[in-house]
């Protein structure tokens, strides 16, 4: 067997910049082009329910509200092409209604050479013999459950002799080796959504915790040894099968378990979730056992978790991973971290198996999930291609690598001991995915990791109960044990009852050290400008990562709703320690065919207290770390702007930290202003559209905190239909960032100011805000262009209702007393951007 070349050139920034064209992964489509609107007769046949899959593209995209209309016509979503296009379900009536409706810009066909997936993801591919044509290893997927039979059936009627339903995805699919003919005959049918590569899947600590390892030692005294949490291992099983005389490790530790035949047990059989390779069994070890053998030497990460067991086994030589049942059990079951040391070798292609996961996380916001990288890599020197894992290029997913650890006893796998020249093992896959996102996240180590030994096994060297074992599958449950002592820390220390997947990543990512130049003399090893596609973010560095020598972690979780929405939050920062911050979102799942697996963009910018403004300008990954060194001390401005946002209520979580001895290397940012005004005013226009009411208005321009520019401030009556417009001159403003902020109180309970809007010259239009009715004593909530006015009463804050872990000062004299929206408090109390503005202040960024 051998794989085909890989036949897509990886995404370049600038290619991504274009928001006209509709780019998929086999076909760019320029909806101003002449010819690609014109009418044609259509390709695909119909489903059995009189439908096929059509492209649309409206002007904007569609909101929720939107959303909802074009499924009330009949037209299903099947996925979404970034950054404003969609894949539909619909009968050629209900894509007519939903043109009728809607301006778009583009709709037309899905064709079947946008969904034949598997040359560019280089299916395997089995030689003929005698003459007859290649077949490749792909998987059929269906557009919808009903339809898998028929196109099973299809497949049969085709010649294809060996089709199996597989359920280990989001989608119905099956699996069987195909001949060219009859995938392009399978991809012409209106119920089949994709054909793509089939990727097999395999099975690819004393040390590990010290400081020069994972770091986790200090943290374990501290006592936050993962306590209240349950890690799932999914993987070959654990130990014998029988807990009541199972290794000591794991003897009086709460298990749990299911096997990928839907079996749960508590006091297992031997059939159902026995070891009979070790390799689950020294996984689960790093990651949650006791070190009860060895008198808690040679203990896992998070020694006191509970354990999930999720038994896939082997099954004709390769894993049978979970289905979408099975990890949502594990969730209900009380995991809220899993490690997954297996994969399939790969080029970094989003699939159907990687979507699963990313839905799976972005269904349970705060799931952890894991991955080993991969063993695929065999050059010392820097590769030159992806040897990702297929599925260890999921979005939300923590990727893991391997490092080397330091085992002198062992010899091989052992780096120098100077501090300096640790490095990446020379097997460890390294990215970037197939859309240009970097892979791996995050090392640790992965040669020479001693852990617990499965009784079917021969003795150790050092004992009958624990042994050695090398490769990215020992890195990812030493990352899963972490992660689980991160979220003891954050439930216990910082009070967070249940700590998202996003902002543990955030927490690990940004506290991460760098292996910078890596172990080789000879060239270097590693880039010194991160991330890379060689070490990720870093070395996992626990201990820096929640308590930063000489220093602080601070963290913040906020959502998003629409694009153009910016959210600001304030930090203070002492001199002589170096800074970091951290931005992660759990994307929503992207969509088979697009050549771009990220949906929501979103950009991360920290001010500086002179004024400098630094950003990264990446528009493929979901997190941006920024390290900035020491850039003095001051309040710094972090800046969270929504850049695209396809499916609404976007979470995220941004880290704010500081502290000494993180930086290696030279590293570089992009410097840039956050906000550019293109003209020197600003118009503002006041427009009631109900009846004649008195009220009060008044707007400012704040170019700094000292420097304020206003517009206007009077009483009067507003008439039916009357507009007040106001400009403010702002060609003498000293700062690049103005807050435009409108106030409008009424007098009259009732209806008065039906539509505001400001035209502030940015690269945005300027926001439109429009409300049914404006009650005294309201507020504005900036959610959305057709956002339903709320009303409030003040109330008198409870001590609990704003974390004082989130800031250094929670709350300004401006709202000293009364409720408000923490996720929203900026510099001086001020509702920046987003959410809720109190009395009545509407604040447009």
């Amino acid at each position: 067997m051998k794989k085909l070349s890989l036949l897509v050139v990886l995404l370049s920034l600038a290619a991504l910049a274009d928001p006209g064209k509709i780019r998929l992964l086999t076909a760019t489509i320029d909806p101003s082009a002449p010819s690609v609107n014109a009418i044609s007769e259509p390709v695909c046949l119909l489903s059995c329910e009189g439908t096929r899959l059509y492209i649309i593209q409206p002007e904007t995209n569609f909101t929720p509200e939107e959303k909802k209309a074009v499924e009330a016509l009949g037209a299903k979503f099947q996925g979404n092409i970034p950054p404003n296009a969609y894949i539909v379900e619909a009968g050629e009536k209900e894509l007519a209604a939903v043109k009728e409706k809607f301006t778009l810009l583009y709709a037309g066909e899905f064709l079947p050479e946008y969904k034949l997936l598997y040359v560019p993801g280089g299916a395997e591919r089995v030689e003929s013999v005698g003459g007859g044509e290649d077949t490749y290893f792909v998987q059929v997927g269906a557009v919808r459950e009903e339809y898998i039979s028929a196109i099973m059936q299809a497949a049969e009627e085709l010649g294809v002799k060996d089709a199996e339903r597989i359920y280990n995805t989001l989608e119905p699919c099956f699996r069987a080796h195909v001949t060219d003919f009859q995938a392009r005959s399978l991809a012409e049918r209106g119920d089949v959504a994709f054909i793509e590569p089939y990727a097999i899947e395999e099975l690819f600590n004393d040390q590990a915790r010290t400081d020069y390892s994972c770091n986790v030692d200090d943290m374990q005294l501290e006592g936050y040894t993962g306590k209240d949490q349950m890690v799932c291992i999914q993987d070959s099983g654990l130990d014998n099968g029988d807990l009541d005389n199972i290794h000591p490790d794991f003897k009086n530790k709460t298990v749990k378990g299911r096997n990928t035949a839907g079996i749960a047990w508590e006091r297992g059989t031997y059939d159902e979730w026995y070891d009979a390779g070790n390799h689950g069994t020294h996984v689960a070890g790093s990651a949650t056992g006791t070190g009860a053998a060895s008198d808690g030497q040679f203990r896992g990460m998070a020694c006191d978790a509970s354990l999930f067991v999720l038994c896939a086994g082997l099954k004709n030589g390769y894993i049978s991973s979970g289905t979408e049942e099975d990890l949502q059990n594990t969730y209900n079951q009380g995991a809220r971290v899993m490690n997954n040391s297996w994969g399939s070798t790969g080029n970094g292609y989003y699939g159907s198996g990687t979507r699963l996961y990313d839905q799976i996380i972005w269904n349970n916001k705060d799931y952890t999930i894991c991955f080993s990288s991969g063993n695929a890599n065999r050059k010392m020197d820097l590769p030159t291609e992806c040897t990702l894992g297929v599925t260890s290029g999921a979005k939300n997913i923590i990727t893991v690598g391997a490092s080397e650890s330091y085992r002198p006893e062992q010899g091989d796998g052992c780096y120098p001991d100077d501090g300096v020249h640790q490095g990446v093992t020379s097997f460890s896959s390294r990215g970037p995915c197939l859309d240009g996102r970097v892979k791996p996240d995050l090392l640790a180590p992965g040669t020479g990791v001693n852990s617990t030994l499965a009784s079917s096994e021969h003795t150790s060297v050092r004992s009958k109960y624990y042994t050695y074992m090398g490769g990215t599958s020992m890195s990812s449950p030493l990352v899963a044990g972490c992660c689980a002592v991160v979220r003891d820390y954050l439930q216990h220390n910082r009070h967070v009852s249940s700590p998202s997947a996003a902002l543990v990543k955030a927490v690990l990512l940004t506290g991460a050290r760098s292996l910078y130049p890596g172990q080789y003399t000879r060239y270097q090893e590693i880039p010194n400008v991160r991330p890379n596609n060689v070490e990720g973010h870093g070395h996992i560095n626990v201990k820096e990562s929640l308590e930063p020598t000489d220093g602080r972690m601070q963290f913040k979780e906020m959502t998003f709703t629409r694009t153009g929405q910016t959210i600001t939050n304030t930090f203070e920062k002492p001199a002589g320690v170096d800074l970091n911050v951290g931005l992660v979102w759990t994307d929503y799942p992207g969509t088979y065919g697009t050549e771009k697996a990220l949906v929501n963009d979103l950009d991360l910018y920290v001010i500086a207290p002179n004024g400098s403004s630094y950003t990264r300008n990446d528009h493929v990954d979901n997190n941006e770390v920024l390290r900035l060194g020491d850039l003095g001390a001051g309040q710094y401005k972090v800046i969270v702007k929504a850049k695209n946002i396809m499916e609404a209520n976007q979470p995220c979580a941004v880290v704010f930290s500081y502290g000494k001895g993180w930086r290696v290397g030279e590293l570089s940012l992009t410097k840039e202003p956050f906000f550019e005004w293109k003209q020197t005013t600003c118009d503002l226009s006041l427009t009631n559209l109900v009846a004649d009411s008195y009220v009060t208005y008044y707007a400012e321009i704040l170019t700094d905190p000292e420097k304020v520019f206003s517009l206007d401030k009077t009483k009067g009556k507003f008439a039916k239909g009357e507009t007040v417009k106001l400009t403010a001159d702002l060609s003498k403003a000293t700062s690049a960032r103005p807050y435009c902020i409108v106030k409008v109180n009424a007098e009259t309970a009732g209806c008065v100011v039906r539509k505001i809007s400001v035209a502030n010259g940015s690269d945005e239009e300027g926001y439109t805000l429009y409300k049914e009715d404006f009650t005294q004593g309201g507020f504005y909530d900036l959610v959305g262009e057709d956002a339903a006015l709320s009303t409030t009463k003040k109330t008198k804050l409870e001590p609990k209702t704003v974390s004082p872990d989130y800031f250094d000062e929670v709350l300004s004299e401006d709202f000293e007393g009364y409720e408000v929206n923490e996720s929203v408090i900026g510099q001086n109390g001020w509702s920046v951007g987003y959410g809720r503005a109190t009395n009545g202040y509407a604040i447009v960024r």
